[in-house]
């Protein structure tokens, strides 16, 4: 049986998100520097449409808090997509869950996602679960319940491609 709501996201506090915002800015600018320098392998990025019935979670990162984008990170050495993103949304919202939940969207190049990474989509539907509560960890300024029709204008462009895709694969309502 499922929950009537979709599950509660636990916020940080008003302060944590003023200081988080000042912050992060130099967080992103110098990850990109470092990236440039060492010129280190740019493996692409996991990332979760995390689904309750008509609703999508989305997030805005404490490094790039101008726009909503989906949960998830960078795979280990070793790790595959599916168990990276398991780890990452572990890791970011506190959600415990098995690779077999994530039934994969698409592999986007970065020139489609205007980002320096490929991004590897997944979809995870929450509808049927028992969760009640998501707490984000520091890496995440906010999250929210996005109805898919109402979705904000500050939008990372692979929300939209993610969305897209899954629409026409029936992965959703």
């Amino acid at each position: 049986m499922s929950n009537i709501q979709p599950p509660t996201i636990i916020q940080h506090s008003p302060i944590f998100r003023y200081l988080a915002h000042i912050g992060g800015q130099p967080l992103l600018y110098g990850a990109i520097i470092f990236y440039a320098i060492t010129r280190r392998k740019r493996m692409p990025r996991t990332r979760a449409l995390i689904a309750w019935k008509n609703k999508v979670l989305l997030v805005r990162n404490v490094a790039d808090y101008n726009r909503w984008t989906l949960p998830g990170g960078g795979p280990k050495p070793g790790e595959s997509y599916a168990t990276s993103l398991v780890r990452e949304i572990r890791e970011e919202l506190k959600i415990q869950l098995s690779p077999k939940k994530l039934r994969l969207i698409n592999h986007y190049d970065k020139s489609e996602v205007g980002e320096p990474y490929d991004k590897v989509c997944f979809y995870l539907d929450l509808s049927d679960t028992q969760l009640s509560e998501i707490s984000l960890s520091n890496e995440i300024l906010e999250g929210r319940w996005f109805l898919t029709s109402k979705l904000p204008s500050q939008l990372s462009p692979v929300v939209k491609l993610a969305l897209n895709d899954h629409h026409r694969q029936n992965l959703v309502d």
